[in-house]
Formats: structure tokens, C-alpha cells, sequence
């Protein structure tokens, strides 16, 4: 240690580690008619005190030094009931006094011939968090059977009436509501209290009420109740017939969370009759949280509300809506707990019917104006399969169109699991109190980009002067402010989208994070430095992957390197990037507003990200319809190929308006069409391996095409692009989106 005089001072630290535990492997679900016998294992290298409590009372010690190894104790025989049991050891550490952890015990002492029921719980968990799953276990000795008539009550207010044996048992509920409450355990006239304090979270989980015709949960509810047959939503009661309540029922998952197993003979049906009417006026909410399992037949209907071909219908792998002009499905895989909601629009707003899964809108569709919801004979829901197991975990319907926010608080608060409440509601806390997406509220992890200017451009040409800065939140020393970048819409039918994509080249350079000013910027660490980059909002591909992720395995799977890719590792056939978020902020009304998901990403125009050396050309093809573009047509006369290709390198100088190599290669191809065959003879005999053509046949042109093929592309390059997107149905690919290019030499690549 030293001080700010450079004076200097060494300390010596002594510290001393000892492990102490205590551990039994006592029964306390037994009951004992006798002296009890405790076993326990006090573990610790030091000398030991171990102190037995009974019924808050010290009735001994014992004082030992062995660690690891079974001692016992033995308890005096007790009069009829519950007694609670405790114990723990301590010892001296360098003169100061330690102690172990507690084991904590509540006994069913019988004497013969009382048959008063005993009730004990040993819960020690007497502080939770709000929103937590209770599990309160417990343990009901009836003398005079085997089973016993239990109660579970919350501050006098009745929860359960179950009939339990003799084991262990669990009452589990969600402490939604923070405070001090009581539960109170009761048997034939017997009973135990648990006070419990719920410690108060900042969250919010609350499901929408407004509106709602019905709500079905699994939460908090056991086979061993009473009422385990019926479930209920209001006056709306549900029928369940053909459950044994041992193998299905109320069951847990491999998650521990409640759900209502259908399976075998089982059946469930809802007698509330959701497309009763149309609901174009009102709007309608459907959602549905379950998970199918034990899957014999994937066609297997697990629940309907469906007639005369207009309704809801679920399969073990599908769930799909459909009205009389309209319908819209959405895809899930068994084993996989999904929360999958519907939502139809009023006819006065967008007429849109929106399906979610998991919170997340993954399809919409907009039905007529002169579309019917309704059912001539209205069904209610009926839910079961022989050929499926399915677990329902909540339903809930509303007489309105939910909105997004609204669906995705629903499946947040319906969530049982604490810890994924918790994790769900802090990764989509993202919103302020006017229901904007704001940086300050944006996961930890997110980086995010900024522009200022006082508007941004509108269409492909409308170059606009920005600054603005760049924060990546975990590797902050990539963060940068800039000025005077020159931001442009980029992509072709994308530039009519509502989100437009942004091209951006940083002419002002880079201010680093650190004060360093650069001319270019790295996109990843090892990445080529560039200062100009595209900013895609993957409108037609929002989920993020087939713009970014699959090019990225494109990329490194690809067996064929070009050359520059073979001299600098660094060097890329396809773009690289990661996603970030966008906010714009209006300069000339000083307003701030998020624009959007994006992917900062590499633009097609650096050529040093590709390699591309002078000599080289690629091309990008602008659409999928025009003869040239699908090697039908080899005609570059005049400017109307140009509609067709755009230079991607060189991007502004020759050969833009001389495609001498691009004609080249389109005539080979235009050469193998097979059917453009025109059964000439050709000018003299042609042979191709063991053949001889002397007419221009399909057999000639397709021998041709195998026999030049390497001539005229790389073959490993253009087999692997076709496989991987023949494997990945990327058929837009096959023409608009390919690059068709030409380096180190005059071979497609």
C-alpha cells in the first residue's frame, strides 16, 4: 500500500478456510410412536457443538470432532402431534465464534388409540419475491385412514379442498400481490400457519382484463384437490371427462411449471362459443399457451373450435384461423412449451388478422371488407387427441383486438416460472411511459446507432448530410461519433418499403471512442477496414437470419476461395454484419425516435472487403423476369440491359457500358439451351467424349454445356451456390440477389 507522498506500507493476511455443513437424512413424513432416533453428518476439520432444539427448546448437545462421517441423536418420546426440531453446530475459529447452517424439522409424534389428525409443514422460506411460485410442502397424518380431507386457506380465504395420503404434499400458488399473508393448512380440525412476507419487485406483470370472455389457467392447480375436475372462467365451467388424474391431469412439466395434460381417452370442451358472431365490429383476441407431446400422427387435431370450415383448428404441429374469405397458420415443433395468439382487427382500423408466437407478431394477413367470422352452427372448443399428448397451460379469449404490447404483457404475466418472468419483462422493458422505444431503456448488450440530420433521405438518389454516433454498449472502445457522412436509400424494389434501407459513406471519417480520429472503420475486429457501410432493415426477412447469418455460412463453408481470399483470410465472397437498432434525431425539432431493428453490415460497393483487383467485374442482376438475367437472351445491344445489370465493380468507371465479359459468358450459356436447339447441322461434325453431334440437338448443347462448363465458371463455386440454395429455398437468389463476377482472370466466379 502507499499514499499520494509515495510513502509504502506491507500488510500480511492470515486467512483461514474451513468448511461447515450439516446434513441428515431424516424422514420427517414418518410418523413416530417412540424415542426418535436423528441421524446427521456434521462436516468440518475443527472441534464441534452441536445443539438440538425441540419445540424452540434446547434439549441437548453433543460435542464432537469428527467430519464427514453419520452421527445421531436420539429425541425423548413425545405426546400426540406436531413438534418442531432444529439443529446446528458451532465452534471457535482463531477466537472467534462460527456457526453452520440450521436443519429445521417438523414431527408426527402418534400415541395409540388417539385418532386426532396431525398437520405439519416444514417451510422456511418465509421471504419470497413478488410474482415467485409458492411451493409450501406439508405433511397430514390421519389416524384413522390413509387419507385425509385438507383445506388451504389465505388470510380466511379458501384456496383448495384437496384429499392427500400420507406423503409429502405441495400447495403452489403465485404470490402476485406484494405484502404480509397467512396460509393456513387445515385437517379435521387441525391446522398449521405459514406467515409469508412478499417483498414488493419493480416490475410489472399484469394481464389485460378489459374485454375478457375467457380465461383458463393450469396455474396453481393439483390432482389431489377436491374440485379436480372442473375448471372454471367465470360463470363458463369446462368439461373434463375420460382423465384418471394419475398419468394425466394436473401434471408438472420437465420444467416444473402446472399444466392440464390431455392425453389417452382425456377430452376437454370449452362450451363457450368464440365465433358465435361475426366480430369485425369489436375486433377478437384468441391466445393459447401449450406444448404437444408423445406425437403418433403430426395431422393429429388437438384442440377445434371449428364448423362448417370457419374457426380455430390446432394439429400437433400447426395452428391455423380461418374466416370465410380469409386464412392465416402458423408452424411449431413438438416438445416446445409456445404461447400462440390470433388477433383480428376491427374493420374500421387495417382489417389485418395478426398471428404471435411467443409475444412475437410472425404473420399477417388482411381480410376483405366483405369477410364473415361467424359460424351458422357456433362450436365451442374442444381440446384432446389419441394420437398426441397435448399440455394446456392457459387460454384466454377477448372481445377485442389486443395490441402488441398488450399480447406480449399477457404472455409475460402468464408466466409461471419466476425467473423467466423476471428475464422476459427486463429484456422487452424497452418502452417509456408514452409506449416509445427509448435508448436509455435498451438491453445492456444492444448497440445502437444515432443520425442527426433534419430529415433522411426518402428514395434511392436522395443523398442527405449526417452526423450522429455509434455506442456498442459491451466493446465500447468500437463506439465512434462522425460528421459529414453521406447517407443514401439503398436496394432496388426495397427502396418502396416504409423502412428503407441506408447506405452510408463516412466522408468525415471515424472519432473513436478513445479520441482517435480514422479514416475507416472495422466492422469486426479482424474485419477489412472500410468507410462505407449498408444499414439494412431486412424488412422482407425480419427475423434477422437469411440476410446475415447464412451468408456468414455461405462464407465459411464455400470449398472454393478466390484469390484474394487465398492471399488475406480476411477477404469475403458474400457481407458480413450484426444487428443494432436505429434512432433518428430530428435536428429540426429536436426530437428523438426509433426507426427500427437493422443490421450494420458491409456494403456491396467495397471492393476491399471482396478483394476485387483492377481487371475484375461483378454484377449485380436487378431482377428475375427479363430473358438476359435468366441466360436466355445474350442481346447487350443498346441501353436495355442496363435495366437488367448494374456494375457492382468497377461501380462508376468502364466497363459499366462495356459488358464484354458478361456477354461472353451469357453467349456460352445461351449456346447450351437446350431449348433453343434448332436441328441444324452445324458447320462440321462436333465431338464430345465418346460422341459426335453434326445437328444442333438438345443432346448436343447439354454435352456441350458439361463438356465447357469449366471454361467458362468455377465449377466448385457455382455447384456449392446452387446446393445451398436449393437446400435453404432461397429461390430469389437463383437471379436477383446473384452477383455474377469475374476475377483474376476472365472465369465466372
Amino acid at each position: 500500500m502507499s499514499d499520494v507522498y509515495g510513502n509504502s506500507r506491507t500488510l500480511n493476511f492470515s486467512i483461514t478456510v474451513v468448511l461447515m455443513t450439516l446434513t441428515s437424512s431424516f424422514d420427517d413424513t414418518v410418523a413416530y410412536t417412540g424415542p426418535v432416533s436423528f441421524p446427521y453428518v456434521p462436516t468440518g476439520n475443527i472441534s464441534k457443538t452441536v445443539h438440538f432444539l425441540l419445540d424452540g427448546g434446547e434439549i441437548g448437545t453433543a460435542v464432537t470432532s469428527v467430519s464427514g462421517r453419520q452421527q445421531s441423536f436420539t429425541i425423548p418420546q413425545q405426546r400426540h402431534g406436531a413438534h418442531t426440531f432444529s439443529c446446528w453446530f458451532e465452534a471457535e475459529i482463531n477466537g472467534a465464534s462460527v456457526r453452520s447452517n440450521t436443519l429445521y424439522y417438523e414431527l408426527i409424534c402418534v400415541e395409540p388409540m388417539n385418532l386426532a389428525p396431525i398437520v405439519t409443514c416444514s417451510f422456511t422460506e418465509f421471504t419470497v419475491r413478488q410474482y415467485a411460485t409458492l411451493h409450501i410442502g406439508y405433511s397430514v397424518y390421519n389416524p384413522a385412514s390413509m387419507n385425509a380431507e385438507v383445506t388451504v386457506k389465505r388470510d380466511g380465504t379458501l384456496l383448495s379442498t384437496q384429499t392427500v395420503g400420507r406423503g409429502r404434499q405441495y400447495y403452489s400458488c403465485r404470490m402476485d400481490e406484494a405484502g404480509d399473508f397467512t396460509f393456513e393448512i387445515s385437517s379435521g380440525g387441525v391446522s398449521r400457519s405459514v406467515s409469508i412476507t412478499v417483498t414488493p419487485s419493480d416490475i410489472e406483470a399484469h394481464a389485460e382484463t378489459d374485454a375478457l370472455a375467457l380465461c383458463l389457467k393450469s396455474e396453481g392447480r393439483s390432482n389431489a384437490e377436491e374440485n379436480r375436475a372442473e375448471w372454471m372462467s367465470g360463470e363458463i365451467a369446462a368439461e373434463l371427462t375420460g382423465f384418471n388424474f394419475k398419468s394425466d391431469g394436473w401434471q408438472h412439466d420437465g420444467e416444473g411449471i402446472t399444466a392440464l395434460r390431455v392425453s389417452g381417452d382425456a377430452r376437454v370442451h370449452i362450451p363457450y362459443k368464440i365465433f358465435e358472431s361475426d366480430f369485425r365490429t369489436t375486433g377478437k383476441t384468441i391466445e393459447l399457451e401449450f406444448a404437444t407431446r408423445q406425437v403418433m400422427d403430426y395431422d393429429a387435431v388437438i384442440l377445434s373450435c371449428l364448423s362448417g370450415g370457419r374457426g380455430l383448428l390446432v394439429t400437433a404441429q400447426k395452428a391455423q384461423l380461418t374466416s370465410e374469405q380469409s386464412e392465416i397458420a402458423m408452424q411449431f415443433k413438438e416438445n416446445e412449451h409456445v404461447r400462440v395468439s390470433f388477433v383480428v382487427e376491427k374493420r374500421s382500423e387495417n382489417r389485418l388478422i395478426c398471428c404471435y408466437i411467443n409475444g412475437v407478431m410472425s404473420g399477417a394477413v388482411q381480410y376483405p371488407a366483405g369477410d364473415d367470422f361467424s359460424q351458422r352452427e357456433p362450436a365451442g372448443i374442444s381440446i384432446g387427441s389419441s394420437d398426441c399428448t397435448v399440455d394446456i397451460y392457459a387460454i384466454r379469449v377477448y372481445d377485442n383486438d389486443l395490441t402488441r404490447g398488450q399480447i406480449l404483457d399477457n404472455m409475460i404475466a402468464d408466466t409461471q416460472n419466476i425467473d423467466t418472468l423476471l428475464s422476459r419483462y427486463q429484456r422487452n422493458r424497452v418502452y417509456n411511459a408514452y409506449g416509445s422505444i427509448v435508448k436509455e431503456q435498451l438491453p445492456g448488450d444492444l448497440p445502437y446507432l444515432i443520425l442527426e440530420c433534419d430529415e433522411l433521405p426518402q428514395y434511392k438518389g436522395d443523398k442527405k448530410t449526417v452526423s450522429g454516433s455509434f455506442t456498442d454498449p459491451i466493446h465500447t472502445e468500437r463506439s465512434f461519433t462522425f460528421t459529414g457522412a453521406q447517407f443514401d436509400v439503398q436496394g432496388t424494389s426495397s427502396q418502396y418499403y416504409e423502412r428503407k434501407n441506408y447506405k452510408g459513406k463516412f466522408k468525415g471519417g471515424f472519432v473513436m471512442a478513445n479520441g482517435s480520429t480514422a479514416e475507416k472503420y472495422c466492422i469486426r475486429e479482424n474485419s477489412i477496414p472500410v468507410s462505407t457501410f449498408c444499414f439494412k432493415a431486412d424488412v422482407a426477412s425480419s427475423e434477422g437470419a437469411n440476410n446475415v447469418e447464412l451468408v456468414r455460412l455461405y462464407n465459411d463453408a464455400c470449398p472454393y476461395k478466390t484469390p484474394a481470399e487465398r492471399q488475406d483470410d480476411r477477404v469475403r465472397q458474400g457481407i458480413d454484419g450484426f444487428p443494432i437498432v436505429i434512432f433518428w434525431h430530428n435536428t429540426a425539432t429536436n426530437e428523438t425516435v426509433f426507426m427500427g431493428k437493422y443490421n450494420f453490415n458491409n456494403d456491396k460497393s467495397t471492393e476491399e472487403v471482396f478483394g476485387f483487383q483492377p481487371g475484375d467485374e461483378s454484377w449485380e442482376v436487378r431482377n428475375n423476369t427479363s430473358d438476359r438475367v435468366i441466360y436466355k437472351s445474350s442481346d447487350y445491344s443498346g441501353d436495355d440491359w442496363l435495366g437488367d445489370f448494374e456494375a457492382r465493380f468497377p461501380d462508376e468507371e468502364p466497363p459499366y457500358s462495356d459488358p464484354a465479359q458478361l456477354r461472353e459468358f451469357a453467349e456460352w450459356l445461351v449456346s447450351t439451351d437446350t431449348e433453343k436447339a434448332t436441328g441444324i447441322a452445324l458447320p462440321s461434325p462436333v465431338t464430345f467424349g465418346e460422341n459426335t453431334y453434326d445437328r444442333d440437338t438438345a443432346a448436343y448443347r447439354l454435352a456441350k454445356f458439361k463438356a465447357e462448363a469449366g471454361d467458362y465458371m468455377e465449377l466448385d463455386s457455382a455447384m456449392f451456390y446452387y446446393l445451398f440454395t436449393e437446400l435453404f429455398l432461397m429461390v430469389d437468389s437463383r437471379a436477383k440477389n446473384m452477383f455474377p463476377s469475374f476475377m483474376g482472370g476472365d472465369v465466372a466466379e
